[in-house]
């Protein structure tokens, strides 16, 4: 797990794009052009000021769309969208969660927890869907 500091927007939004590889990682729609949004796996309101994890490289995801369109419409907005991003980890309730130990079922193919490398660079772990690292 990285070592906790403190990041800001402008460090945050291109490690997520390159992390991501500039597209939805629910969909793998290509984004540059497109409307897109960071998702907050672990939102203000679930928890995620405390801790320090809000805005933190494993915390924050890369989605088409807004809050209320696309892929982070659907996980935010709809009740079916909501419970699949909870149990495939695009949604975090609660803050005994740390969103550094929760895998995402990235792409609906691939078990992985998004994070960062020694050198700030972001990288995707690859992970059983239970958390455990492989």
């Amino acid at each position: 797990m990285p070592v906790p500091v403190d990041w800001s927007r402008a460090d945050l939004e291109p490690l997520v794009f390159a992390r991501s590889g500039w597209s939805c990682d629910l969909c793998r729609m290509y984004l540059p052009g497109r409307a897109y949004s960071l998702q907050h796996r672990r939102a203000r309101g679930a928890g995620g000021r405390r801790g320090g994890v809000l805005d933190t490289p494993w915390n924050l995801i890369l989605m088409c769309g807004s809050a209320t369109t696309g892929c982070h419409g659907w996980v935010e907005q709809t009740g079916e969208g909501r419970r699949w991003g909870q149990d495939h980890g695009f949604v975090i309730r609660g803050e005994a969660r740390d969103p550094a130990s929760v895998p995402m079922f990235r792409h609906r193919r691939d078990w992985v927890i998004p994070s960062v490398d020694e050198h700030g660079v972001g990288v995707w772990l690859p992970a059983e869907p239970d958390g455990v690292l492989t």
